[in-house]
């Protein structure tokens, strides 16, 4: 990527916002708030953000951890086991794997073995409902990888998708309360879904949902129905062993407006005015299509701020990228020829979709530059390919792992047409 000072400087704006909700950082400061009162702790994590909490857990509390179980995705663990003695397990993700269903056999039997006078504190992010699972009999884990495979490909939001996880699984939707004998429980969460419902993220393994009404409003193909009914009876009969009814504190401690807000301080800072926008939601390319016009318009000069989780429909036979790269190309379409408008598209986890980049900058040069290479943006996002048009046109950002994941985050910088962003 031919880095400009616009660049430059989203780049710099997307590393603080990051910084300040990074697992450990946030996980070091909540529980300097208020100290656990059991000299023995057990600490669960789980999900893209585990080992960055996990860490932040071991800093604070050091040995009165007596265990701990950290399960996130692959290449995620690095390390953390020699630095803290705590078991890391890695699992498939975002499709599951038999290792999530292996997780979730020793998630159960790690809260089986927590004496009741300890406290158990435990650290959920995003990714947790593909990482950690257990099965009713009536399902296989081919069904299980056919259903994860849909719902990534239907477009559904991510709070009907984890509805739909739970209704076939016997520890989301709350139920791996019945596992846990504990006196205290502490539950931290990182949310990545609109909201900030615990009952959501992760597919709310603690959390009994409050409704599941929202599927019935969705349309479900005949093998999916077919499969809920199977799996109905042998859920219900799992479900009545004793739910645990102590009272958990289910707290949010970072989410995606704090991203935006540290955002907008860095922004700031730069001298720049800021502007956070309503949260984006829905098809990623009518919201790419939307804020690149809106850009162009209407905008004010400064630093515009977009949070949220837009959605896509994929092709049986996708090619490379995510939603972040889609809505980036899409935008880069509107603002081609223009010369005073930069966008970044981003995954605060580092990933989107199933690469490794974590999204993409683009301006007005991104469709020339891909002309010039003999490339058509029109055939790459009718082919779910927008990464490979941005590979070719140096617009991707790799960020590695940031310890994080609180959805996305679409930041643009607009200037006047006469000005050189210094």
């Amino acid at each position: 990527m031919q880095l400009t000072p616009p660049h430059l400087l989203l780049l710099k704006i997307l590393e603080a916002s990051l910084a300040d909700v990074n697992g450990e950082v946030i996980v070091i400061r909540e529980l300097a708030k208020e100290s656990l009162s059991a000299e023995h702790v057990y600490v669960l994590a789980t999900g893209k953000a585990a080992p960055a909490m996990a860490m932040g857990a071991y800093q604070s509390l050091g040995s009165k951890i007596q265990s701990a179980l950290v399960i996130s995705k692959d290449e995620h663990c690095v390390h953390l086991d020699e630095k803290t003695g705590f078991t890391c397990l890695e699992a498939g993700h975002p499709v599951p794997d038999e290792r999530s269903l292996q997780a979730g056999h020793q998630v159960i039997q790690f809260l089986q073995q927590i004496p009741e006078a300890a406290t158990l504190l435990v650290l959920t992010s995003g990714g947790t409902s593909a990482l950690v699972e257990a099965l009713p009999d009536a399902m296989t884990l081919n069904d299980l990888v056919k259903l994860n495979e849909w719902l990534l490909r239907s477009g559904i939001e991510i709070q009907i998708m984890n509805t739909i996880r739970q209704s076939v699984s016997l520890i989301k939707g709350g139920r791996l309360r019945s596992y846990i004998s504990v006196a205290e429980i502490r539950h931290l969460i990182i949310s990545d879904v609109p909201g900030d419902d615990p009952s959501a993220i992760g597919s709310g393994m603690l959390v009994e949902p409050v409704t599941r009404s929202a599927i019935e409003t969705t349309s479900l193909p005949e093998w999916l129905i077919t499969l809920q009914q199977a799996v109905n009876q042998s859920v219900s009969e799992a479900s009545t062993k004793q739910i645990n009814n102590k009272t958990i504190e289910h707290r949010v401690i970072a989410n995606n407006q704090m991203a935006c807000e540290s955002a907008a301080a860095k922004a700031r800072e730069n001298k720049l005015p800021a502007f956070i926008h309503k949260e984006i939601s829905g098809n990623a390319e009518q919201q790419g299509k939307r804020i690149a016009q809106f850009l162009l318009e209407e905008a004010e000069e400064g630093v515009h701020i977009w949070g949220g989780e837009t959605t896509m429909i994929l092709p049986s036979q996708p090619g490379r990228g995510g939603r972040n790269q889609h809505l980036a190309l899409i935008a880069a379409q509107v603002l081609a020829g223009s010369n005073n408008v930069s966008l970044m598209a981003v995954g605060t986890d580092g990933t989107d979709g199933p690469t490794q980049d974590a999204g993409a900058i683009v301006d007005g040069s991104t469709i020339r530059k891909g002309t010039e290479l003999g490339l058509d943006s029109r055939y790459y996002i009718k082919n779910a390919d927008a990464g490979s048009y941005l590979e070719e046109t140096g617009s991707l950002i790799n960020t590695g792992i940031t310890g994080t994941n609180v959805m996305d985050l679409v930041i643009a910088i607009k200037t006047s047409e006469a000005s050189i962003l210094t």
